[in-house]
C-alpha cells in the first residue's frame, strides 16, 4: 500500500502483477498447481479477484492502477496450460477489471520472449483475440508502454542495463544514451547492450550549458567493470579526459 501512495505522490503510475499475485512462478511442477479456469471452472479465479480487488477498493488503490493480468505465460517453467488458456485468462480477467475499476487498465500481453516467426506466435494470437473479444480498443496503437522486464541474464551487466534504462527514460526512441544537466557539467549514461568496439556519442546545443558555438570541451569517461551477472560491480574505472574540437554548438 505505501508503494503505491509513494508512486502517485510523485506522479507515477503503479502496475499490479496479478498472475505474480496467484502464485505460480518458481515452481518445480506447476502442471500440478491449480491455475484460472481449470476444468472450465473459474470460481477460484472469481474468488481470487474479488479478494484482490477489495483491498484496492477499502484502501482507495483505484486511480492510475495498470494490472498485468499475466507475466511471462509462455514461458513453459511459469505455466503449462498453453496459448488458448492464456487467452482465455485474458478475456476473463480484463473485463472484471474494465467494470470495477473504470479508471484503471490492463496491461499485456507481457510475454517472456520475443515474437517467434518458427513456432506458435502468441503475440499475433493476442493481438487477434484482444480485437474479437474487445479487450483492446485498437491493434494500431502507439503508447502507453510500460516496462517492467529486464534483460536476459548475460544482458544483466553495467552495458547491458544502461542500455535498457535509456529505452525506459526515452520512450519511441531508439537511442542508447540518457544525459542529465548538472550545476557543474553534464552527465551522459551510455549502454552498449553487449557489443563491442568503439562508437560515437552526439551531443547538440551545447549553448543551452553555457558553452560557446565552438572551442575545446574536456571529455572525461568512466568506464563500468563486470565480470557476470553475479559479481559485484565497484567503483568506475576512470579513463581520464579527452579534449574534443567542437563547431557549430556541438
Amino acid at each position: 500500500m505505501k508503494n503505491y501512495f509513494t508512486a502517485r505522490r510523485f506522479g507515477v503510475n503503479v502496475q499490479i502483477l496479478l498472475h505474480d499475485l496467484w502464485g505460480i512462478d518458481g515452481y518445480d511442477s506447476v502442471a500440478d498447481i491449480p491455475t484460472p479456469g481449470d476444468n472450465g471452472d473459474w470460481t477460484d479465479c472469481n474468488s481470487f479477484l474479488s479478494a484482490i480487488f477489495s483491498i484496492f477498493i477499502e484502501n482507495n488503490i483505484i486511480g492510475d492502477v495498470y494490472f498485468d493480468i499475466t507475466n511471462e505465460i509462455d514461458n513453459t517453467q511459469y505455466y503449462t496450460r498453453g496459448l488458448d488458456r492464456y487467452l482465455e485468462v485474458w478475456g476473463f480477467t480484463y473485463h472484471r477489471v474494465a467494470n470495477e475499476f473504470p479508471q484503471g487498465k490492463s496491461a499485456g500481453p507481457s510475454f517472456g520472449n520475443l515474437p517467434d516467426r518458427d513456432a506458435q506466435d502468441w503475440c499475433s494470437a493476442w493481438t487477434s483475440f484482444t480485437a474479437s473479444n474487445q479487450t483492446n480498443a485498437s491493434i494500431t496503437y502507439d503508447g502507453p508502454f510500460m516496462l517492467n522486464k529486464y534483460g536476459n541474464l548475460d544482458q544483466q551487466v553495467p552495458p547491458g542495463s544502461a542500455w535498457n534504462i535509456a529505452q525506459i527514460e526515452r520512450a519511441n526512441a531508439l537511442g542508447d544514451t540518457y544525459a542529465v544537466v548538472g550545476s557543474d557539467r553534464v552527465r551522459v549514461l551510455a549502454g552498449v547492450r553487449l557489443n563491442t568496439g568503439t562508437w560515437g556519442i552526439v551531443l547538440s546545443g551545447l549553448s543551452a550549458v553555457g558553452l560557446p558555438s565552438s572551442g575545446d570541451l574536456p571529455i572525461r569517461t568512466l568506464r563500468f567493470e563486470t565480470g557476470g551477472l553475479y559479481t559485484e560491480v565497484d567503483a568506475p574505472t576512470d579513463l581520464g579526459y579527452y579534449t574534443y574540437y567542437y563547431t557549430d554548438g556541438g
